[in-house]
């Protein structure tokens, strides 16, 4: 089945255009790798403004014979996703010059697995002559994750945008070729003494923010105590009550006094109590509520 695989492509390849091979005057790949196995791809292509573009049929038929070649390689199941095939063109007349982009997603393309990333088991110098010929790779991979191991090595490495740079294609060997990757385990990566003090200043924290709501949760359910009243106005507030008694033939319920006086609760008890400590006034409680007498 292999040779008959292998026959099929090599023939694909010999009936493609001859612009795959050896006429652009650059190349580049770029891959970006996604958690779930899937990777989108952008081949950029610089040539000669008069170069023939790829039509879209082109494109996919490149593409069908790279994923076959894929598959025999690795014996893993992958697809490209047609429906994300994308061409765009730039043209630079001053330089007489054209950029192409061939855009596409291809699913299954890496290996995932428990926190672990691998890929690169298809790359081989036939599989990018079947593309757009050789040129430069540059392989971005998620942000939670980090190189474990590559072969062959990148010769470039960006830890700040995660991505990975081989100068050429040609140098990756027919077999062997798998970069890992692993998920980041932050916790792994800091040192002791930065553990401790992240650990001492959340406990800190979370004491604090307990003292605080528990300070706020006791002044709310400690009784507020009635603030004395200016001399002035007890005294006059004083005969607003006895007058009212007078008019309510001596007695009358301290609620109904808050009511008709517009006193609140507070201010009435406190007027009421320093009028019962000078024989002004004396209150009886009955059931609910409490009856004022005035004494003459």
């Amino acid at each position: 089945m292999k040779r008959v695989l292998a026959l099929i492509t090599l023939l694909s390849i010999i009936l493609l255009p001859a612009q795959s091979i050896g006429t652009s005057t650059h190349i580049e790949y770029n891959i970006n790798l996604a958690s779930d196995g899937s990777a989108t791809w952008k081949i950029i292509q610089v040539t000669d403004i008069n170069w023939p573009i790829d039509s879209l049929e082109q494109f996919q038929h490149r593409l069908i014979i790279v994923v076959n070649m894929a598959k025999a390689n690795t014996t893993r199941n992958m697809t490209i996703d047609m429906e994300s095939l994308e061409i765009k063109t730039n043209m630079h007349w001053e330089t007489s010059s054209q950029t192409i982009q061939y855009l596409f997603r291809w699913e299954n393309f890496s290996i995932t697995t428990n926190g672990v990333i691998m890929f690169g088991d298809i790359f081989s110098d036939s599989i990018f002559a079947s593309l757009y010929g050789n040129g430069e790779l540059y392989v971005t991979y998620p942000p939670q994750y980090k190189v474990n191991s590559a072969a062959p090595h990148p010769d470039e490495q960006n830890y700040q945008t995660q991505t990975l740079h081989w100068y050429r294609t040609q140098d990756f060997p027919t077999t062997n070729n798998n970069i890992k990757l692993t998920k980041n385990n932050i916790a792994n990566n800091l040192p002791l003494t930065t553990i401790v003090i992240l650990v001492t200043a959340t406990i800190a924290a979370i004491s604090t923010g307990f003292l605080l709501l528990n300070h706020r949760r006791i002044r709310k359910q400690s009784p507020q105590l009635p603030q004395p009243l200016p001399i002035r106005d007890t005294q006059d507030n004083k005969e607003k009550i006895t007058q009212l008694l007078k008019n309510e033939g001596g007695k009358i319920k301290q609620s109904e006094i808050c009511t008709k006086l517009r006193f609140s609760r507070a201010k009435t008890s406190l007027l009421l109590a320093e009028m019962e400590k000078n024989n002004q006034v004396r209150r009886d409680k009955k059931g609910k509520n409490k009856i004022v007498y005035i004494i003459k």
